[in-house]
């Protein structure tokens, strides 16, 4: 996942993407044991949930000065993007071990939710 990251660093970053590419396979093990005590204990590291927001003009040739026509950008730290994918992707695991009947089951009325006929 780290070597597929965009080659942009955030300035919120502490170390560049460029140098976690290079140092993936010595940092992923840390990434995955923060990942994991961070689903364990329900919380999100509260350095994570910093954001840079930056105002970008949503065309060109709208007047400046109105704040309407701007669009807020966040920028948040890699590290908090590579939380989130993990987090996405256990999820996702999560979701798609539904056994099949349940909820082709419950998509076509005869399944646990039917509620009274």
């Amino acid at each position: 996942m780290i070597r597929l990251l965009p080659q942009k660093t955030s300035p919120l970053d502490i170390i560049p993407v460029s140098l976690l590419k290079l140092s993936a396979d010595a940092i992923a093990p840390l990434i995955a044991r923060l990942a994991n005590l961070s689903f364990a204990n329900d919380a999100f590291p509260s350095r994570y949930k910093v954001g840079q927001m930056i105002p970008l003009l949503k065309k060109s040739g709208l007047p400046t000065h109105d704040p309407a026509n701007y669009k807020p950008i966040s920028n948040l730290c890699t590290f908090s993007k590579i939380l989130e994918k993990l987090f996405l992707l256990r999820l996702l695991r999560k979701l798609l071990q539904v056994p099949v009947g349940v909820s082709e089951g419950l998509l076509h009325g005869d399944g646990i939710a039917q509620g009274d006929k």
